[in-house]
């Protein structure tokens, strides 16, 4: 019988196109739930901070829809998590960071 891999706690911050309408950030949430469950990753908390402006352009963009995120992922799929992020057409940057186990999910 396979062992289930034990998921661990992430934070992403992650930046949007500041041009992109409103409900593309939708469907980008979309696509990041389900592709989190296909990866059996699940997403506790999204902290939408809106539209913002960049600390320094990034090619083109001075502006961006920041979106922060508490999820759960096994280890193994953070590179596929990555890869994924990377083929976004309407993502600038994101950053993934390892949380520490606490008991409680982080952002709740």
């Amino acid at each position: 019988m396979e062992e289930k891999e034990t998921a661990q706690n992430y934070e992403m911050m992650v930046i949007l196109k500041g041009e992109i309408p409103e409900e593309e950030m939708g469907f980008f949430r979309q696509k990041l739930d389900d592709w989190m469950q296909e990866k059996r990753g699940t997403i506790h908390n999204v902290e939408v901070w809106g539209k913002r402006g960049l600390a320094y352009a990034i090619g083109s963009h001075t502006e961006g829809y920041y979106l922060l995120l508490y999820f759960e992922l096994p280890p193994s799929q953070v590179k596929s998590l990555e890869k994924a992020l990377r083929l976004e057409e309407n993502l600038i940057r994101f950053k993934i960071f390892k949380k520490e186990r606490r008991g409680v999910h982080a952002g709740e």
